[in-house]
């Protein structure tokens, strides 16, 4: 080109210039999309590990639970025969569908093992010769609780599995711990629990790895996946194990360098699109292709009345439809991304919500079980409350059980105190012997324990008279007279070192010896502070702060570790949400005020930052309604929309270079034989057939279209000629194909009866028909009862055919012409009966209910252990001021209390049929 001679030197430099820029600004955008998309990626490796680790701990939680159960059955009886312990193996199994077998050892010897059945060489097993199966037996024994030992080579398949063992001792005698008797153990797969989790599947985008054998935690060892990932940079989460001890779950992206490098492809090429575009601008401004530097350059704005060439237009129309479509689009993608990201945070925070909840609860049922233990032992004659320091003792073997519990204690009918106690607060957190006796002057003395349970010497005494009948928990007892919570009260130990300083909760009930007579309360409590301190570790590592509130708004414990009293002399005053030193926490004291319900979620803007704030409430057993908070931070999520704007920005400028560039040189081809094309359309249009002269052009489809031009002129005539037959034709299929689908809006797609649709204009014409000839009419709403549970249970698919079999024994009972059988929506059917009273309606109603449970569907959460269904029933004689809503809204109330009554049953309204009231049209 002779344009590119006589360019200046500034002109070629700022070529250069823009070609150095944009290379070193393509550089760097890849290097920070590649940093930023591995942030996104470790971020949402993080949260589904964290998901993960939830759905573990709940699981080992409900295992562990089950083990207990188990141990407690032998506890009461310590007997291992096969009748026995056969029904609770069993149960085990069934209840829990990863569990291997359940085994029972007599001293270090398996004596029982269920199934037998491929587990032949468990049986007789000695713990004490496989030093591998001895580590976990010992550590239980050693903690005298619940432990879960391994991961470990099972002995009967040779595969990884857990094993939750629950050692069972002889009861204390002679001041002496029980003696080891035996031992519990579940055998657990723990491939299954990790398939349970989500962290078996193939498809996994990360690799994973599990380290903390024996609970053993970061610093364990290894037992699956690559044990080498440690070693490097990756993301990490930890799963805290029920019975104590943690593991560390580890996962590193999985290499997927197609991806990352068709990513960073796209960049260098728009980059490289939008430098290479800017260059030849700048040539182009330079006068390299003969235009740009001369001394009329065209002006972009065309003035009035011009005419935009057919060049221009494409490229004009190209960008027009082009921009509207990425910015449309892209929106839309980045609307999606962020709900996408807010439903994941959402089922995150429902998670954690979930968990935090059945923890929580599990923790409230501590007290329960011990004071109930008590009362039974006290109804037995096996409470030794005449020898205070055995009772003592029986007391501290009791606290050892559970770390979270602050008091199990009796008070005396005439005052006297006894009690172990784990102090809430200080260093030392050894157990104690606490007892106030009328011989003292109901002066409180502290003693320190030894491991035997004997108290060893005199720490404090109380600064004040302790007397057990004016304590809130004794009253409580008395004025319940059984089992029940009492409110949260201030400590009145007034111990010197005040390691008892702080507010306290919990259960107490009246002891009664074998002959009736009342011999004290029993109660047992935890602190507040104790409980604020597991919601800390519950919480630990996921960045929430999570609080427990009594129904009217007083703070029992937080995560936070903020006050939940503050002292008015010696009175001590709770703090409401409303009021406390956590800004997060008053955030969520103004949504639950503004809110009637009793859980739900909300977002929380707090100063710069969003929270998500769930909460749940639950009624304790005999005791107050509890509200459960949780606030996560969203910040954790916004990642992911973020790396998801990136990629829709650099996509849409990448589409507009490449559509630039191409419509440049595409434009020219297609504009000269169009120009053409558009005079001899000119002609076809006035009417001239004759066949036209045309220009060759590049396009074969242009010159093709060409060619038809001419056959097309010789055609028209014939084409129109047969153009209305044709019409006539496709107007008759089209009203058959109307007629066709009318009929088909009538009927529910699923079950094949008539849907909503139909039974409304039936009904409006039924009741117009019932109105002229004043006969009766009547309605049957018919609901499936607890189809939800059983959609949850079985699965939607067994929840569709659960319908279809309903619908058709409904459809079978209703027989006559002028009736009609009609699903009303989701679970729910209506009956339509013409010419029929409240009688006759009725009779209809309790074949229908018997047709369905003659199905014998099994409902496992039914009481019936069926499908059946509720009925209700209306009828009347309708009356010009009426509406057929109204009769629909008695037969609706009928059903209510059909179910209402227990379910499975016909409910009408008594008498006859009557004239219905004026109604609302």
């Amino acid at each position: 080109m002779p344009g590119f001679r006589h360019l200046e030197a500034k002109v070629w430099a700022s070529v250069v210039l823009a070609l150095c820029l944009g290379a070193a600004l393509t550089v760097a955008i890849a290097q920070y999309d590649r940093r930023l998309g591995e942030r996104s990626q470790s971020s949402r490796i993080e949260v589904r590990l964290q998901a993960a680790a939830f759905q573990l701990e709940r699981t080992l939680s409900a295992l562990v639970q089950l083990n207990h159960d188990v141990a407690a059955a032998i506890l009461s009886e310590r007997t291992v025969t096969a009748e026995k312990l056969q029904p609770l193996a069993e149960k085990l199994i069934n209840d829990h569908r990863r569990i291997i077998n359940v085994a029972v050892s007599r001293g270090l010897e398996v004596v029982f093992v269920h199934p037998l059945a491929g587990n032949e060489a468990v049986l007789g097993m000695h713990f004490d010769t496989r030093p591998e199966q001895m580590e976990g037996v010992r550590r239980a024994i050693e903690r005298r609780t619940t432990v879960i030992a391994g991961p470990l080579s099972l002995v009967q398949n040779g595969r990884p599995g857990l094993i939750v063992r629950t050692p069972v001792f002889h009861p204390a005698a002679d001041d002496e711990p029980g003696a080891f008797w035996g031992m519990v153990s579940t055998v657990v797969e723990l491939e299954g629990l990790l398939e349970d989790a989500g962290l078996s599947s193939p498809g996994l985008p990360f690799t994973l790895a599990i380290r903390g054998r024996e609970g053993s935690g970061a610093q364990g060892p290894p037992f699956h996946g690559d044990t080498t990932l440690f070693r490097r940079p990756h993301v990490a989460v930890d799963v805290a194990l029920p019975a104590g001890g943690r593991w560390r779950l580890g996962a590193t992206p999985r290499g997927d360098d197609t991806e990352v490098a068709a990513r960073i492809a796209r960049i260098y090429t728009a980059g490289a699109a939008i430098s290479l575009a800017l260059a030849l601008l700048l040539l182009y401004r330079g006068g390299a292709f003969g235009h740009g530097g001369g001394a009329n350059p065209a002006h972009p704005l065309l003035p009035a009345g011009a005419r935009i060439g057919i060049r221009a237009f494409l490229l004009g129309a190209s960008l027009l439809v082009l921009l509207p479509i990425l910015a449309i689009g892209g929106w839309v993608s980045y609307r999606n991304a962020q709900q996408s990201t807010e439903r994941f945070s959402q089922a995150l925070a429902r998670e954690i919500g979930d968990r935090l909840h059945d923890r929580v609860a599990a923790f409230f049922e501590v007290p329960r079980h011990f004071v109930a233990f008590n009362v039974e032992q006290a109804r037995a004659g096996l409470l030794r409350y005449e020898k205070p320091e055995d009772l003592m003792r029986g007391f501290l073997s009791q606290i050892r059980q559970q770390p979270l519990l602050t008091f199990v204690s009796m008070g005396m009918a005439d005052g006297e105190y006894y009690a172990a106690s784990r102090p809430p607060h200080g260093a030392d957190k050894a157990l104690r012997m606490l007892h106030s006796r009328a011989a003292d002057g109901y002066v409180m003395h502290i003693f320190r324990t030894d491991q035997t349970g004997r108290s060893t010497s005199l720490m404090s005494t109380g600064m004040g008279r302790f007397d057990a009948r004016r304590r809130p928990w004794f009253q409580a007892a008395l004025d319940s007279g059984a089992l029940a919570w009492y409110p949260a009260y201030r400590y009145a130990i007034n111990d010197a070192e005040g390691v008892y300083d702080t507010m306290g909760i919990g259960m107490s009930a009246p002891l009664f010896d074998s002959h009736g007579s009342f011999i004290g309360v029993a109660t047992a409590d935890v602190a507040l502070s104790q409980l604020s301190e597991f919601l800390r570790e519950l919480t630990a590592g996921t960045r929430a702060t999570a609080f427990i509130a009594e129904a009217n708004g007083l703070l029992l414990a937080n995560s936070a570790l903020a006050p939940i009293y503050r002292l008015d002399g010696e009175e001590a005053v709770r703090i409401p949400l409303a009021e406390s030193d956590s800004p997060l926490i008053r955030a969520a004291a103004r949504t639950l005020a503004a809110s009637a319900h009793p859980e739900g979620s909300a977002s929380l803007p707090i100063g710069n930052g969003n929270f998500l704030f769930e909460w749940h409430s639950f009624a304790l057993a005999q005791g107050p309604t509890l509200t459960i908070g949780l606030i996560l931070p969203t910040a954790h999520f916004e990642a992911m929309a973020s790396d998801t704007l990136h990629n829709i920005l650099y996509l849409a400028l990448a589409v507009m270079i490449l559509s630039l560039m191409i419509g440049l040189l595409v434009s020219d081809w297609v504009a000269r034989p169009l120009r053409s094309l558009s005079r001899v359309s000119s002609r076809l249009a006035r009417g001239d057939w004759q066949p036209a002269s045309h220009e060759p052009g590049p396009i074969r489809e242009v010159a093709a279209l060409f060619a038809a031009m001419d056959s097309m002129a010789a055609q028209l005539k014939r084409h129109t000629e047969t153009l209305e037959h044709k019409v006539r034709e496709r107007t008759e299929e089209l009203e058959a194909a109307n007629h066709k689908l009318a009929m088909l809006s009538l009927t529910d797609g699923l079950t094949g009866i008539s849907n909503r649709r139909h039974f409304d204009e039936m009904l409006r014409s039924e009741w117009a028909r019932a109105l002229r000839t004043a006969q009766p009419l009547a309605i049957l709403m018919v609901d499936i009862d607890l189809f939800k549970k059983y959609n949850d249970h079985y699965g939607h698919q067994a929840g569709d055919e659960c319908l279809i079999r309903v619908a058709h024994a409904i459809q079978s009972c209703v027989k006559r012409a002028g009736d009609l059988a009609a699903r009303y929506g989701g679970e729910e059917f209506a009956v339509i009966c013409a010419e029929s009273d409240l009688e006759k309606a009725t009779a209809l109603a309790d074949i229908l209910c018997h047709a369905v449970a003659a199905q014998a569907l099994p409902h496992v959460l039914s009481p019936h252990g069926r499908i059946t269904v509720s009925i209700g029933v209306a009828a009347a004689v309708p009356t010009p001021d009426a509406a057929p809503e109204t009769l629909l809204r008695r037969a609706d109330e009928a059903l209510y209390r059909a179910k209402a009554g227990g379910r499975n049953r016909v409910n009408a309204e008594t008498g006859n049929p009557q004239p219905l009231p004026a109604g609302p049209a």
